[in-house]
């Protein structure tokens, strides 16, 4: 079992360096983004989930977030739908359900008005056994 949680998170480890290796940095240009990975360790089994990604539009235009996407249906991200003007700080916030054990690792694709290119955020940690 331990060598499964050493592989598994071996796996995790090169998923996220090739995710960062690939993305541009902390959003690139349009929004910058304080952090594209957030580790929320190690919750017990109920217990709520949630990080902020905050972020600046970092152009001198007004910039929309047209869609932000899950990869699955247990990681739900709210936005701001509002035109976010130049210098405007905001966040997106997601929540993880923990109604599974197990390591986990997400992403959320942000989209804006900005670039057709979606900026990558990451979500990981693991659930355990709540207590009793």
């Amino acid at each position: 079992m331990k060598t499964l949680k050493s592989l598994i998170f071996l796996i995790l480890l090169l998923v996220n360096f090739a995710n960062l290796s690939f993305s541009q940095k902390n959003g690139g240009e349009g929004l910058l983004f304080d952090t594209l990975i957030c580790d929320l360790g190690i919750l017990e089994k109920g217990s709520p989930a949630e990080c902020n990604f905050s972020f600046v539009n970092n152009e001198d235009t007004s910039i929309i977030i047209t869609n932000v996407k899950a990869s699955c249906g247990c990681t739900v991200p709210q936005w701001p739908h509002k035109p976010l003007t130049p210098g405007k700080k905001e966040t997106i916030k997601v929540k993880y359900n923990t109604s599974k054990k197990g390591v986990f690792l997400k992403t959320i694709m942000v989209y804006t008005s900005f670039d057709s290119k979606a900026i990558i955020l990451t979500l990981k940690g693991e659930v355990v056994k709540g207590k009793k």
